[in-house]
């Protein structure tokens, strides 16, 4: 959409869209940066993604469901995010609220925070 990249696997290295890109023009200008500013090799959530060619300029926000802190992996701080969002203890906003909602009902729940698990033990991965 206008404000998200997303449906991008786990562990997936920035270099693949690079190379995608670049196979539609050699003129776009693309950037990467984490949410501390650096450079990224692996998409995380919360990384900021800068399109540019001759005409327009866009830049969008990394969204992997369940990647809830932004850390590019999908553990038990994310499922302990998930509780504490919904418990109130800490509210989540932006592209990390999106994140918390992996089963994309709207709601962050227990729903989520189970889908999280599940995908932490290897029962059912998390559809991005």
């Amino acid at each position: 959409n206008d404000k998200y990249l997303y449906g991008i696997n786990l562990n997936t290295g920035t270099n693949s869209l690079y190379n995608n890109l670049k196979e539609i023009s050699d003129s776009l200008s693309i950037t990467i940066k984490d949410k501390d500013n650096n450079n990224s090799s692996i998409f995380k959530t919360g990384d900021k993604v800068n399109i540019k060619s001759s005409s327009e300029e866009k830049s969008y926000e990394v969204l992997i469901y369940g990647d809830v802190n932004g850390d590019g992996v999908i553990d038990k701080l994310d499922y302990l995010a998930i509780l504490r969002h919904y418990y109130g203890y800490k509210k989540y906003d932006g592209v990390y609220k999106e994140a918390a909602d992996v089963n994309k009902d709207g709601v962050i729940d227990k729903l989520d925070y189970l889908a999280v698990l599940r995908h932490y033990y290897g029962y059912k991965d998390i559809i991005q």
